[in-house]
């Protein structure tokens, strides 16, 4: 049984996120459904250049507790702009921190395009510790937060499978 999606959006609190405004910044999602959020941009007084926000999304889902979504605004000239900027070239994991990590790590990386994108941790022996993560995911930078509560200390495994490519990388969980 699917019971219903309890979801709240934050960002910074500061007045250099006035840029950015959510709407709604909370509610619920029925099972086998989804929801829009709005997220509106004010560029009024704002110079040239690139401003970059997370959202941070909190769930009542045991499994995707805290996400994170990446939010760039990049204000220049129209046609001037090199895209290389804005798109990622390639498929990476750009980086896993803290690592070592206790509780949590940050795992970030890229996605050149949309597609779907799987997130597992693997153990030395090979075993899969869990599915973090599977889903359909634009193209972008991406972070996803990985809460290992109940795995053993030791040096595991994070595969990311995209298209048909795969990125793995070694992270040591010391609790």
């Amino acid at each position: 049984m699917h019971n219903l999606l309890t979801v709240r959006f934050y960002h910074g609190e500061s007045s250099i996120y006035d840029w950015l405004s959510l709407s709604p910044r909370q509610g619920t999602v029925p099972p086998y459904s989804n929801s829009a959020i709005n997220i509106s941009f004010n560029t009024s007084g704002l110079n040239r250049g690139i401003y970059a926000a997370r959202l941070k999304l909190v769930t009542n889902d045991y499994e995707h507790l805290i996400n994170f979504i990446p939010v760039r605004l990049n204000i220049g000239q129209v046609g001037t702009d090199d895209p290389s900027e804005i798109l990622p070239d390639e498929f990476a994991v750009t980086s896993i921190y803290p690592n070592p990590f206790n509780a949590y790590t940050a795992i970030d990386y890229t996605l050149p395009q949309s597609g779907k994108i799987t997130i597992d941790a693997f153990n030395l022996l090979g075993q899969r510790a869990g599915r973090l993560y599977e889903g359909f995911q634009a193209a972008g930078r991406h972070s996803y937060t990985w809460q290992a509560d109940g795995l053993a200390s030791g040096p595991y495994w994070v595969r990311l499978g995209y298209q048909n490519q795969v990125a793995v990388s070694r992270v040591i969980l010391l609790k």
